[in-house]
């Protein structure tokens, strides 16, 4: 463990503390002050933001980017503040910040005791909605995880993961254990947004060639068990509004690559809908189209 990630993990507990002792009600006014920060003053991955904006909305105007691209950083604030204060959230108030539609589709599967996919992306709060959906169906989520850099900040966002009894399956250790909780009838929360490899499979997104993962579709194929897209948007008070979305792949035809690619592609779909009605949500920091 470097020094380099104390002094990252130092700052970062710095600001958990400041923005705990704001508290939650606080976080709408924070965001926009820290975005301001981060778009005018402290420009990371700026250039990125906008790029990824040019290359998705083709037809607006220099200054209708410039004016997503800033809203996307108060968005990003306002999601890292809202996970910072989980640990200090109550179920109550959890349950106060959402609203479901199309729920049932994915509860009907759980009352059917089936394994299923749950697949969401890096738009809203998605760390906060696994939460709350798992909190709202009494029901437990083993959720698909990243290793961040920071080995100290990793260990914090697990364990606020799993503070309300989710467990974290890391990505990429144990397709042994995405395979055991799906036999035994578990959730499996996937972020399928992330951009794949360079020799992964492609589909498209915003009409442009994406790279993605195979191995939710891949599973889902072998196993033949439910794939349900959920997309969480912020609304203007800052609540939650989730929408679900069955992915009913037991129809398409042709080869199981050809299957996999037309899963992941009517994921794509169903994001790249949410993030036209709500474009300055989506993580755009990332370089999704880096090849």
């Amino acid at each position: 463990m470097s020094i380099k990630n104390k002094l990252e993990y130092s700052f970062f507990f710095i600001l958990v503390k400041a923005v705990n002792l704001f508290g939650f009600s606080s976080i709408k006014h924070l965001a926009k002050i820290f975005g301001f920060i981060f778009y005018y003053l402290i420009p990371i991955r700026k250039k990125t933001v906008l790029s990824n904006l040019q290359i998705a909305f083709p037809r607006k105007s220099e200054k209708e980017i410039k004016r997503l691209a800033s809203q996307n950083y108060i968005h990003f604030c306002a999601t890292l503040f809202e996970i910072i204060c989980i640990p200090k959230l109550t179920k109550e108030k959890i349950h106060s910040l959402f609203e479901w539609e199309n729920i049932e589709i994915f509860s009907g599967i759980i009352e059917r005791n089936q394994g299923n996919f749950l697949l969401t992306a890096h738009i809203g709060n998605w760390e906060l909605a696994a939460i709350a959906a798992s909190l709202y169906l009494n029901k437990k989520f083993f959720v698909l995880a990243k290793a961040q850099s920071n080995t100290y900040f990793n260990n914090w966002l697990n364990k606020t993961r799993e503070i309300f009894g989710n467990k974290v399956i890391s990505l990429g250790v144990s397709v042994r254990d995405i395979y055991l909780a799906l036999k035994e009838n578990n959730v499996i929360g996937v972020v399928g947004d992330q951009r794949g490899p360079k020799e992964g499979l492609r589909v498209k997104l915003f009409n442009k060639d994406t790279s993605v993962y195979k191995g939710t579709a891949e599973i889902a194929l072998k196993l033949n068990v439910p794939i349900v897209a959920a997309m969480t948007v912020r609304k203007k008070d800052f609540s939650f509004k989730v929408i679900f979305e069955e992915i009913k792949y037991q129809n398409f035809i042709g080869t199981n690559e050809e299957k996999m690619i037309k899963i992941n592609q009517a994921y794509m779909n169903i994001l790249e809908k949410t993030i036209r009605e709500e474009p300055a949500q989506w993580f755009w920091m990332h370089k999704i189209w880096k090849y």
